[in-house]
Formats: C-alpha cells, structure tokens, sequence
C-alpha cells in the first residue's frame, strides 16, 4: 500500500508491498531515480543486472533505478519490504526499452 499522501507535492514516495510465496515479479524494468527497500518479513530475492541477491528480514538495499531490476520470492511464506523512491513511481514502470507498463 501507499504510504505517502497523494495529495502533497513531493520528492519520495514510500511503499509496503507484500509479495506472496513463489511470487515470479515482473521482467526486469528501469526508471528514473533511486530506490531504498528494506526487507520486514521472508526472504527477498533482488535481481540487478541478472545478478541475484537474497536479503533476509532486518536487511536492506538502495540503488539507481536506471538499472534494470526486479524482485521477486522464492520461498514458501510471504514477503514484507518497505520501499521508498524517487521520484514517485507508482503506476509508472517501464521496461528496458522505456516502455511504460
């Protein structure tokens, strides 16, 4: 869910997103700005530059937007992260070849 008022101008934008077990994610995509996560619950697998890493509950990660990544969960329970970028992204993803999705 949205954790930001999406009524204020502003700069950040900060996300609890939950994904279930086994939950594949998106194609890698990019976009503008950074990205901060940090991991609450389960296990979850960050993926840069087809590069895998696994960060558990209590760990966290931050990086350029511009490459492409993605996350998804390989384990049997659900995934808790507390996400927040900029600029706001919310229902503006893209893809490699700057495609919106």
């Amino acid at each position: 869910g949205l954790l930001s008022d999406p009524l204020q101008a502003k700069n950040l934008e900060a996300l609890l997103v939950e994904y279930p077990p086994h939950y594949k994610g998106p194609p890698p995509f990019s976009h503008e700005g950074e990205e901060f996560g940090y991991v609450l619950e389960g296990t979850l697998t960050l993926v840069i530059q087809n590069k895998q890493y696994d960060l558990k509950a209590g760990e966290s990660f931050h990086i350029v937007s511009r490459v492409p990544h993605t996350e998804k969960n390989t384990g049997d329970i659900a995934v808790k992260i507390l996400y927040v970028v900029t600029p706001p992204i919310l229902g503006k993803r893209a893809d490699r070849n700057g495609r919106e999705y």
